[in-house]
């Protein structure tokens, strides 16, 4: 028996490391058969009661929420046909949103809450359905295209706020290497960019974006997508059923961005894509 225990181990040994691959598949193809079973075996709700505030504080939109209350309706309502879901909306203040998801109020709220560490292991955050923050704004007949473009130039930041070492930091840029300067009216930060005086500007997307789009059209551009990581998210609570709700709004929200009807609400609402330089 011992014999032939060991010229059956000779004769497999030479495939040892293609059966292992093999296993290896096989669980991981078992992983997500199981998975994909556990997420339509997670019933969906007739309805979802989605909270939220019209007035999207604390984003600053300067008279544009009701564009922005419209641009959602249209969104929001596209995904939930896609994901062959209903959706219901609930006004609340800014600061009950999340204390009604926790009371069961809602089954879901939009804010502009920013998933961090300590709040991510009770709430899940969709990708974002608008971007906001900050934005660095250029001569549009410049090619940067990047904040390492920008080692040695002179940019313009407000004077009510510190100087935004730490983001240039995560995108790789010395903030020694760029010299700044303050403004407190950003119109005449714009002015003396359009100028060539400085080399740019860092502003809230939304002023860039109004003043891009009339006194400035042609002469200024975005040179980035948003330099922060605020927006708009849909939150829900980490529960089975929130998580198939977000799962599902994420896989939808990148159909209708690949898809160009993302950009066509954009444009119908009169807003922007910070996805876009």
């Amino acid at each position: 028996m011992s014999n032939l225990l060991n010229q059956f181990l000779a004769r497999v040994y030479p495939y040892k490391k293609v059966l292992s691959a093999l296993f290896l598949l096989s669980a991981f193809l078992l992983f997500l058969g199981l998975k994909s079973c556990y997420h339509k075996h997670v019933s969906k709700k007739e309805i979802y009661l989605i909270g939220r505030d019209s007035s999207w504080y604390p984003i600053q939109l300067y008279g544009r929420e009701r564009y922005l209350v419209a641009f959602m309706n249209d969104l929001i309502g596209e995904i939930a046909i896609k994901s062959e879901i209903k959706v219901a909306w609930l006004e609340s203040s800014p600061s009950f949103l999340l204390a009604g998801l926790d009371d069961g109020s809602f089954d879901a709220v939009i804010s502009a809450t920013r998933p961090d560490s300590l709040i991510q292991g009770k709430y899940l955050f969709s990708d974002p359905l608008f971007k906001t923050g900050l934005v660095l704004v250029v001569p549009s007949s410049t090619a940067i295209n990047t904040l390492k473009n920008m080692e040695g130039a002179t940019i313009s930041v407000s004077a009510s706020s510190p100087p935004p070492f730490t983001i240039f930091k995560k995108k790789g840029i010395n903030p020694l290497d760029v010299n700044f300067v303050h403004y407190k009216d950003v119109n005449k930060g714009f002015e003396l960019v359009s100028r060539g005086s400085i080399d740019g500007i860092v502003v809230e997307a939304t002023q860039a974006h109004i003043l891009l789009d009339s006194l400035y059209k042609g002469k200024l551009r975005v040179a980035l997508p948003s330099l922060t990581d605020e927006g708009l998210r849909l939150i829900a609570l980490d529960t089975p059923i929130g998580t198939r709700l977000i799962e599902d709004v994420n896989t939808q929200l990148k159909s209708v961005r690949h898809d160009g009807r993302y950009q066509q609400l954009i444009k119908k609402w009169g807003l922007f894509d910070l996805e876009i330089p």
